[in-house]
């Protein structure tokens, strides 16, 4: 009986344990995740290995995406994916047992120990070959996170689409993160140098509502033009009946060239995003309606509280923000230095 007792007793503990997986893209010998010396050598077998709970630790370093998510065979459809209940955190040395362990400053995260998810596939710096989405999230939940990681170098060029899971995803929206229908939640990471032809260089949310909490989306361009899609931008970011909920961010120096509107953030049908100590800092628009901060249509109502507005620059109307049908909520937010319509700033 008391044996009986006695395993009763553990057998929760059992069911409801957390594993730790590492990876490391220096690792050529064992690799089954289970350790440091054992460390997967890319991110996405680690991910898959993962269960509900389960943390992945990345050490610093340079990854690509190996596996192509969708049902065809076109390698540039090769995409990190996100899964729900798995924490996923990179800038480590590669020495440590606990998240705790992990130095938190932006320097050692970002410069020291940088963790670069890549999508620059074939030839180097040739963005022709690279992955259209670096990042995918799909039906993710706020469970899934990812946490200390430059997300780079995607190009969402094409117009075009790709089925994965029996839905269609575009491929000219979501260089770096493509996140349709998901609320999963980034803290700690740079996106940044992604292209995208229509809209959300950087990152591009359709439906649902990610959670952004210490992120910098930085020189995201958007190269499509108005003839090919009146309705583009969103060059750091793009809300398609998205509402994300942003703190502690920056969206600096993201370009939209020649599409209707919005440099840094673009929302449109009913996106309502919560922004909270957030700044935009030398954004740019070319061309369209103008917004070159923010850029608001459709009955998109952000709410902003201690949001900053400095240096964006447009051709057109709203250096800083430009709302069309769209009623904005502002508390405590700053507008400093902005040119619209026909004085433009050297960039």
């Amino acid at each position: 009986m008391k044996k009986f007792l006695l395993a009763s007793l553990l057998l929760p503990m059992v069911s409801f344990s957390q594993s730790k997986w590492y990876v490391d893209a220096a690792n050529n010998g064992t690799q089954n995740g289970t350790s440091w010396a054992t460390a997967f050598k890319d991110v996405q077998p680690a991910i898959d290995a993962a269960a509900v709970g389960d943390s992945v630790f990345v050490k610093k370093g340079t990854y690509k995406p190996t596996q192509i998510q969708g049902t065809g065979s076109n390698p540039r459809d090769k995409a990190f994916r996100t899964k729900n209940g798995v924490k996923i955190y990179g800038g480590f040395v590669g020495t440590e047992s606990w998240l705790s362990q992990r130095a938190s400053d932006s320097l050692s995260l970002h410069v020291t120990n940088n963790t670069i998810l890549s999508g620059d596939l074939g030839v180097q710096n040739d963005n022709s070959d690279n992955a259209y989405h670096v990042v995918v999230s799909l039906s993710s939940t706020f469970s899934a996170i990812m946490d200390g990681f430059q997300i780079s170098d995607g190009n969402a060029d094409t117009n075009t689409t790709n089925t994965i899971n029996g839905g269609n995803h575009h491929r000219d929206v979501g260089a770096g993160v493509y996140s349709f229908s998901a609320t999963a939640t980034f803290s700690n990471c740079v996106l940044k140098n992604n292209v995208a032809k229509r809209g959300g260089a950087g990152m591009n949310n359709t439906a649902g509502g990610p959670v952004l909490n210490k992120c910098v989306l930085q020189s995201n361009e958007i190269t499509g033009t108005y003839n090919q899609d009146p309705n583009g931008g969103g060059a750091g970011m793009r809300n398609d009946a998205s509402s994300p909920a942003i703190s502690d961010s920056y969206f600096k120096q993201n370009e939209s060239s020649t599409n209707q509107g919005g440099g840094g953030m673009r929302n449109e049908n009913n996106s309502n995003p919560t922004l909270t100590n957030v700044v935009f800092y030398d954004n740019y628009t070319e061309d369209g309606d103008g917004g070159a901060g923010m850029y608001n249509a459709t009955g998109s109502d952000p709410t902003l509280t201690n949001v900053s507005f400095i240096e964006n620059n447009t051709l057109n109307q709203g250096g800083a923000i430009y709302n069309d049908s769209s009623v904005l909520v502002a508390v405590g937010c700053l507008f400093m230095t902005t040119w619209g319509r026909w004085c433009r700033r050297s960039r």
